[in-house]
């Protein structure tokens, strides 16, 4: 049929999309605590949480669902620039990354920087697990985890730093795009 070709079509289109590394701009339509929902070319994606950019990514104390679920819904609406992170026509799954473009992006601007380096920069959020911290001119975020926080053993990282707070750190590790300090 008309309809069954045209789907058919769209699948070849979007597995032509990531063999080619292309960004497609998509229009948020819902949410759901795991992610993001879209639709291209007719066919439904979903943009899971862990592939949002760093700038989108919900920070929420505690991992709270509902509290994910609420930031989430304030995209719906809006665009936003994805790639194609996997796509199988056989299963029906379309998955996108908005953090693949800035992971390629990242991994570019890391190569000036090594282990061992020291960085300023300045707290950007608080979680139970550490603390991230925004540094460089381009905005790179690294991870400085609890453990390396103080010298002494900690409950909370809140009791060390504080959001806007602004300090030096020294790179331990480089991954790919992430960085730990």
């Amino acid at each position: 049929s008309l309809n069954q070709a045209s789907k058919e079509l769209a699948w070849q289109t979007l597995k032509e999309k990531k063999e080619g590394n292309e960004t497609l701009k998509v229009k948020i339509q819902g949410a759901n605590k795991g992610g993001l929902l879209v639709e291209i070319f007719g066919i439904p994606g979903f943009l899971p949480v862990s592939q949002l950019s760093f700038e989108h990514y919900p920070r929420v104390e505690n991992g709270d669902s509902s509290k994910i679920l609420k930031e989430l819904q304030k995209f719906v609406g809006q665009e936003m620039e994805v790639k194609i992170f996997d796509v199988s026509p056989k299963e029906e799954k379309l998955i996108l990354s908005e953090r693949i473009k800035e992971t390629e992006k990242i991994k570019d601007i890391l190569k000036k920087y090594k282990v061992g380096d020291i960085v300023e920069g300045e707290i950007t959020a608080i979680l139970d697990f550490g603390a991230f911290l925004k540094f460089d001119k381009e905005n790179l975020e690294g991870l400085i985890h609890i453990s390396e926080l103080d010298w002494q053993i900690i409950e909370d990282p809140a009791q060390v730093v504080k959001v806007g707070q602004k300090l030096k750190a020294q790179i331990v590790k480089i991954s790919g795009d992430k960085i730990s300090l």
